[in-house]
């Protein structure tokens, strides 16, 4: 038999396989306020959110309120003799890389000859970078390599301006909803009039003291008192250590960050204060109402939260005991999010690799690592990585996905389900959040997409297959046994206003080819490349319109991988 049809009969075989299946289917001051729990204690966002700032004025709706004297809105970037000096010093860069070095002190030269200038903003920069004479530069450098050169040339914060973030002039109503929607949920903890406090941790992101200000000014829009919890995965290694005097260093070795208390002088000083009193992160908690994770990676956050062996620290210890007896509100954003469960915690990689390559027990890759030949051996950029013992462990009924139906991502998420052998693993689009209940289970869907859930998948070496459902913004029901139940879908919902696309590996190529199931057909096939996506559907198929999405039921999809159709 010719292999693409023993390929397409291994596909139907998994699919046919899932029939059955979808035809079966304490402690602190905020404690002693509580009137009455609140109604969801877990709020999982899928990222990518559209604020309104000093800093992002084009998510305004008016942006006549800037005032360009006194708010901050720009970052600057000074190629000063002194700072291009420490950026070009033979310990930073590898033996190997020592031309591509010597190429970089020619591009600085040319951008500060072009604009006539040391000091320029990051926008100016970048664009100059990127043009003609120094783009060869531009396109070769690996991730972290231009993140060595912007955080050599970062200037210092200033301390007579701020990034100032107002939610009301958000063009984008589902997240301007979805950062009210921590704030809601906390208000419920606080005394009548009161507004909650909520502690932001940026922990997730590669550069924490610089996502300090912005979010902490976001939760501040929303209706909430807040204040920084200065802990990373720097800090965390200090304190276990005993190493809080080298801080700055650790922060190199882990977070590959530079230069951030020149930048950020007043937050690497809380920090260090922070990492010297053993009791401030309980001291801190002790008061909050809300715990809100900034967006980032689920590998830094998993890092700050955790011992190297994989235990909770007495702060994250703290922090489950409160969420458990619903005393405390937490919500995650984007890889934040992946990292809170307690399954096998996905941290990176691309739906195409994971097909290709499987799933990898292993750190991520770093973005662009090719280039500088720091990819992890037998890794690439784009391969599937996880942790097999999880996250932080605080939502347990499935495997975590962001960013997801916009990002073709269901490839990598039902190849880690299938590898890992778990039940239930899920996928929150872009400005959409999951409100879930950790006590009953019960959940609500709110933003501008929908999630995705896969149940039971299986899988061969060139194929992934599982029953699932998607259900948009304004569904509920709640988890049960490896499975979601009592769904109630929505009714309504957004406008599609996207270009239908066909390409289901990083695109929204799926949920286009998903509204065919709701136009009374049952076999959908698209092609992406070298890559086959079947979606079926049967009289145990429950289909809905949401605006101009489709929701379903337990239906069927497969994605297989096709080489031979190329030769």
């Amino acid at each position: 038999m010719h292999k693409l049809a023993l390929l397409m009969t291994a596909v139907v075989t998994l699919l046919s396989s899932l029939s059955s299946h979808a035809q079966s289917s304490t402690e602190g001051a905020a404690e002693g306020a509580n009137k009455s729990p609140p109604r969801y204690n877990l709020l999982l966002a899928g990222g990518n959110l559209r604020i309104c700032s000093t800093m992002q004025s084009n998510n305004c709706d008016d942006t006549r309120w800037i005032d360009r004297n006194t708010m901050r809105i720009e970052r600057y970037l000074s190629l000063s003799e002194r700072n291009m000096k420490a950026l070009l010093d033979d310990s930073l860069w590898p033996a190997h890389r020592r031309t591509m070095r010597d190429q970089v002190r020619e591009a600085l030269t040319i951008i500060k000859q072009r604009v006539n200038q040391d000091v320029m903003s990051e926008y100016t920069f970048m664009d100059e970078f990127g043009r003609r004479a120094t783009a060869y530069v531009y396109d070769n450098l690996s991730d972290q390599e231009m993140r060595l050169i912007v955080d050599h040339l970062e200037m210092p914060t200033p301390t007579d301006r701020q990034e100032v973030v107002d939610l009301n002039m958000n063009i984008d109503l589902a997240s301007r909803e979805l950062v009210r929607g921590l704030v809601l949920q906390a208000r419920s903890l606080t005394a009548e009039g009161q507004r909650p406090k909520v502690l932001v941790v940026t922990a997730a992101a590669r550069d924490s003291l610089g996502a300090a200000d912005f979010y902490t000014r976001l939760l501040e829009s929303a209706g909430a008192d807040v204040t920084w919890l200065p802990i990373d995965a720097a800090v965390n290694s200090a304190q276990l250590t005993q190493r809080c005097a080298a801080l700055a260093d650790i922060r190199v070795e882990l977070l590959a960050t530079w230069q951030r208390a020149k930048v950020h002088p007043a937050r690497h000083q809380q920090q260090l204060d922070y990492c010297q009193n053993l009791t401030a992160g309980a001291e801190l908690l002790r008061d909050a109402h809300g715990v809100f994770f900034a967006d980032g990676s689920a590998h830094l956050l998993r890092q700050a939260m955790l011992t190297p062996l994989g235990q909770p620290t007495a702060l994250t210890e703290a922090m489950y005991r409160r969420l458990q007896n619903q005393s405390l509100v937490v919500a995650a954003m984007g890889g934040a999010s992946a990292a809170l469960t307690a399954r096998a915690m996905l941290s990176g990689g691309s739906s195409e690799m994971a097909m290709k390559e499987g799933a990898r027990a292993a750190d991520p890759a770093g973005g662009a690592c090719d280039l500088d030949d720091s990819c992890p051996l037998g890794l690439n950029q784009d391969s599937l990585t996880y942790h097999p013992l999880g996250g932080l462990g605080w939502f347990s009924p499935a495997i975590i996905d962001t960013e997801f139906t916009e990002k073709g991502r269901h490839g990598r998420l039902l190849r880690l389900a299938a590898t890992t052998s778990t039940p239930l693993a899920l996928g929150i689009d872009e400005k959409t959040g999951l409100m879930v209940n950790t006590r009953t289970g019960a959940f609500e869907v709110i933003g501008r997409g929908g999630v995705f859930f896969s149940v039971a998948p299986v899988q061969n070496d060139s194929a992934v297959a599982s029953t699932f459902h998607y259900v948009m913004a304004g569904s509920s029901g709640r988890f049960g046994d490896g499975d979601i139940a009592d769904v109630q879908l929505a009714t309504a919902g957004r406008v599609v206003t996207e270009a239908p696309t066909t390409r289901f590996l990083s695109d929204r190529g799926l949920a286009d080819s998903l509204r065919l199931l709701c136009n009374e057909r049952d076999s959908v096939t698209a092609l992406d490349g070298q890559f086959r996506l079947t979606l079926l559907g049967d009289d145990s198929t429950t289909r809905q319109i949401a605006g101009g999405e489709c929701q379903v039921m337990n239906a069927r999809m497969g994605i297989a991988w096709e080489p031979q159709k190329n030769l």
